[in-house]
């Protein structure tokens, strides 16, 4: 599903709270997940479903509410994390690739230079310590039409080595903000 952009969230060591929580299939192989969205609140994850209508993943009745709009039975169920619970692009890279950042799904995106320096360094972002793994591995699925992305098979194809952003696993949890310093 597509993901929010957010003024500012909590990071801890599974992840920025509320994302990649859930998970109803991949998309690689059920494409009309694109067409609905999640966003955390106060209560817990919602889903937004493509006629606007609001269900919260914890609801009883979110099985069936996917199984009917998706026109399949799916069970929504607790996800497990990507390769690593943070994953991070940079404006330079973006540019480079003349992609939009929401086809990768970054929980955060730099305005900074290229990634690959920063594999095995701590960074801070804002109140968080990021120790930065190893660089994402991309997917079909970042060729796929998004909400209002159209199909993009080219993206693949000018990645290097395949890969875009990097992962990283946290080492000091806190809250980020827009704006907030990195070093």
């Amino acid at each position: 599903m597509l993901g929010e952009r957010v003024a500012s969230l909590f990071i801890d060591a599974a992840g920025v709270e509320g994302d990649r929580v859930f998970a109803a299939g991949s998309a690689k192989r059920i494409e009309a997940l694109f067409a609905f969205s999640a966003r955390t609140r106060e209560r817990g994850v919602e889903i937004v479903f493509p006629d606007g209508s609001v269900v919260a993943a914890d609801d009883p009745g979110i099985h069936a509410a996917l199984s009917r709009a998706l026109r399949m039975q799916v069970t929504l169920h607790k996800g497990d994390v990507d390769d690593a619970p943070v994953h991070i692009v940079t404006t330079a890279s973006l540019a480079r690739l003349g992609a939009d950042e929401r086809r990768f799904r970054p929980n955060i995106v730099l305005q900074a230079e290229g990634e690959d320096d920063w594999l095995g360094r701590t960074l801070t972002v804002g109140e968080v310590d990021l120790l930065v793994t190893h660089p994402t591995g991309r997917c079909v699925m970042t060729t796929l039409a998004q909400a209002d992305l159209p199909p993009d098979p080219k993206v693949l194809r000018a990645l290097d080595r395949g890969v875009f952003g990097v992962y990283a696993k946290v080492v000091r949890p806190g809250r980020v903000a827009l704006g907030d310093p990195a070093s």
